[in-house]
């Protein structure tokens, strides 16, 4: 039986796909990964939303929920692309599917004993225009529940967007209340 040069072809790339060493198929560093996602927002004209979290969190699943709305996202989107990182992983397993170096990063915008979630609004210059700790504690709000943490929250979405109107903003935090079950 005769083989296709097309057959061969396929056959030869599904070789050389299964053959390649695992060494060479390394993903980006969590600081390359950022680098790339903070160019691509610039050339949008936009900043990044820094998103860490983990699996272990339990509040993550409802700051997923809250920035995939579509209320966060009609004020966020315009001038923010969100980025999630996983990062501060406490089992191996799950320590293997963060990029190398995400712990640094978080590391490097959150202050130590943050928890999370933790969210960073990034300028299209770079800047850090302001994070989840609240001056008044000096800690992380993590998911916004509690009357000062909802007030901080506030004052996010008030400094990264301030286009938006007072309506969207009291929206966004019925939003978490809402999510927070």
């Amino acid at each position: 039986m005769a083989l296709s040069r097309r057959t061969l072809l396929g056959l030869g790339a599904a070789f050389a796909a299964s053959a390649w060493p695992a060494w060479a198929q390394t993903e980006p560093s969590a600081a390359a990964a950022l680098v790339n996602e903070q160019a691509t927002a610039a050339a949008e004209g936009k900043g990044v939303l820094l998103q860490f979290y983990a699996s272990w969190c339990g509040w993550c699943q409802p700051m997923d929920q809250l920035l995939e709305s579509s209320v966060f996202t009609r004020v966020i989107s315009p001038r923010f692309r969100t980025y999630r990182v996983r990062a501060i992983e406490m089992r191996e397993n799950m320590r293997r599917q963060q990029l190398a170096g995400a712990d640094d990063i978080y590391r490097r915008y959150a202050p130590e004993h943050s928890g999370l979630p933790f969210l960073v609004f990034i300028a299209a210059d770079g800047r850090t225009l302001i994070n989840s700790v609240a001056p008044a504690t000096n800690e992380n709000i993590g998911y916004p529940v509690a009357r000062e943490e909802l007030d901080w929250f506030d004052t996010m979405v008030r400094t990264a967007a301030p286009q938006a109107t007072r309506d969207e903003r009291l929206a966004i935090l019925r939003a978490c209340v809402r999510l927070a079950g």
